[in-house]
């Protein structure tokens, strides 16, 4: 069973965790994805430091991030991730994500920089389910910067709080969902870390309004 979590609750942002997320009714699914082999960097995405693949469902406007557009493929082209949008759906009754970013960090030297998921296509509030299977990674979060936060680090160095930043470790299995105005007023990252040696696979599922 999936040992839930409230991880962050501030202000109209909600960030949760459940543990143990690994879609039983598919026999080895995990082990599936962590195998398969997803278009990414070597034909899309050269300088993205990761393998990334974009899976959405027909008609859904096209992403564009980073400066980048990249392809998008069918769920029928990987049936397992159909299988986990199941599970996910499920385990997050009322949610219906219709896209997703794939993101495979081969080591610790593969990492996503500070961001936030805040395209005009998401919406305002978006809601974002993110599985994470194979090697544990930091993942991190911090406060964007208000004017006056910005106006007052010119020429001095302004103390964080520990309200204002946090680390959490996304194990194996793990579903992580961002809720509320998480991806307007944070950003986050997985940032390089020298002990990672294996194959993380991350899954951002999302609903884009048409």
């Amino acid at each position: 069973m999936a040992k839930s979590g409230l991880l962050i609750s501030a202000k109209g942002a909600r960030l949760s965790t459940s543990l143990g997320f690994c879609p039983s009714r598919s026999p080895g699914i995990c082990s599936i994805i962590l195998t398969s082999k997803f278009r990414g960097r070597g034909l899309l995405f050269a300088s993205l430091p990761r393998d990334t693949c974009y899976i959405a469902s027909e008609g859904l406007p096209e992403l564009r991030y980073s400066g980048y557009q990249p392809h998008a493929y069918s769920w029928d082209d990987y049936p397992p991730l159909k299988d986990i949008l199941a599970a996910v759906h499920k385990a997050l009754p009322g949610s219906n994500f219709n896209s997703l970013l794939l993101n495979r960090y081969k080591n610790g030297s593969d990492y996503v920089a500070w961001h936030a998921d805040d395209e005009k296509l998401y919406g305002l509030t978006p809601e974002i389910a993110s599985v994470s299977f194979g090697c544990e990674r930091e993942f991190l979060l911090k406060k964007k910067p208000s004017r006056t936060t910005s106006a007052q680090s010119i020429g001095s160095r302004v103390n964080e709080g520990s309200s204002s930043r946090h680390s959490f470790i996304l194990k194996h299995g793990s579903l992580l969902v961002m809720r509320g105005y998480t991806q307007r007023d944070w950003l986050h990252s997985v940032p390089k870390r020298v002990k990672a040696h294996s194959v993380r696979i991350n899954l951002t599922f999302r609903h884009v309004p048409i």
